[in-house]
């Protein structure tokens, strides 16, 4: 917030091809780093500019993925809309080359009720579906495999909180210990995904991004 020197910044080194030095490169990772781990959510940013405490963010996160639970358990008393949702962290890190919901849900589910869950979780806003395409151009549909996917969480922040949302001890634990370094593991690989999201759609063979995304509410400026 208030930052009216980076951008500029960044933009000028691109242009002239000229690097930003080690020191600068760090300090600009770290920023990401806290990016990705705060998120774009309204009441997530409002805690941090509030109380520059990460451990309150990430209850404030917990609290609204609590409320997307419950959201989800309207949607499908039988739990399978969460229990899709809450396995995206570990499906995202299993690289595999597609999501795979018959180890997450049962196998022997009928076909049509499971493509009505999955269009009432993408109905929700909450997630993203990337579907395969083998050439993301100007004629992507025609080339788009609908029944081959990745699923991301909407909001980076709620990804990480998501991540660890079993052991809520530890997970503090763990923010407060490596927030102020460049080896949290799981931002890295939050990171990862982000990259993947944004370039997706220039690389040939990759995965693409449908469907609508939920537009950042905060502005860093």
């Amino acid at each position: 917030m208030g930052d009216t020197v980076t951008v500029p910044l960044l933009e000028e080194t691109f242009k002239n091809r000229r690097s930003l030095g080690d020191s600068v490169t760090r300090k600009l990772m770290r920023d990401l780093r806290l990016y990705m781990l705060i998120g774009g959510m309204p009441q997530a940013v409002k805690t941090y500019l509030k109380t520059n405490n990460l451990t309150d963010v990430d209850n404030t996160k917990h609290e609204i993925l609590e409320l997307y639970n419950d959201d989800f358990m309207k949607i499908d008393p039988s739990g399978r809309v969460s229990k899709l949702f809450s396995a995206i962290p570990a499906q995202l890190s299993e690289n595999a080359s597609r999501y795979q919901i018959n180890s997450v849900l049962d196998k022997r589910g009928n076909k049509d009720a499971i493509s009505e869950l999955l269009r009432d979780l993408e109905a929700s806003l909450t997630v993203i579906f990337a579907h395969h395409s083998n050439a993301p151009n100007i004629g992507m549909p025609m080339h788009t495999d609908y029944g081959q996917y990745k699923l991301y969480v909407g909001d980076t922040g709620l990804f990480v909180t998501l991540a660890f949302w079993i052991n809520h001890p530890q997970r503090i634990s763990y923010i407060k210990k490596h927030c102020q370094t460049n080896s949290l593991q799981i931002l890295d690989m939050s990171i990862k995904i982000l990259w993947h999201r944004c370039l997706s759609p220039l690389a040939t063979g990759s995965f693409t991004i449908h469907g609508q995304l939920r537009a950042e509410s905060i502005i860093m400026k």
